[in-house]
């Protein structure tokens, strides 16, 4: 079942996703490759800004995503857990029922892990 609290924004002038914890404002953000930003409030996700995200999406769908699929988005959701000093961040979109639903994970340090290396 979706999370009520995950929004999403479709710019298709600009081609950039947008997935966002309603009510959390971001502190802060980290660029994850080229084109993805993870904004953070008080050190948890509260969104994804995907640029590109036409092509960014059909590279990590192995799919065919265009604008136009990203105009008929009818739902995105946006998932945290953390294992072993890593932050797993897994986001899924759907589109009209034409085209296949997304389902990806980025994998990155999580940021208030104290390794044990460092004490």
């Amino acid at each position: 079942m979706p999370n009520k609290n995950i929004k999403f924004n479709y710019d298709e002038e600009n081609d950039i996703l947008f997935i966002y914890h309603s009510g959390q404002k971001s502190n802060g953000s980290i660029e994850y490759g080229n084109n993805i930003h993870i904004s953070f409030a008080k050190k948890e996700v509260a969104g994804l800004e995907i640029m590109d995200a036409a092509s960014t999406l059909s590279a990590m769908s192995n799919g065919k995503i265009t604008k136009e699929t990203l105009s008929a988005t009818t739902e995105c959701d946006l998932y945290t857990r953390k294992a072993k000093g890593l932050l797993f961040v897994h986001f899924t979109c759907k589109f009209t029922p034409k085209t296949e639903p997304l389902e990806s994970y980025l994998t990155m340090q999580d940021i208030t892990y104290n390794s044990p290396m460092a004490a």
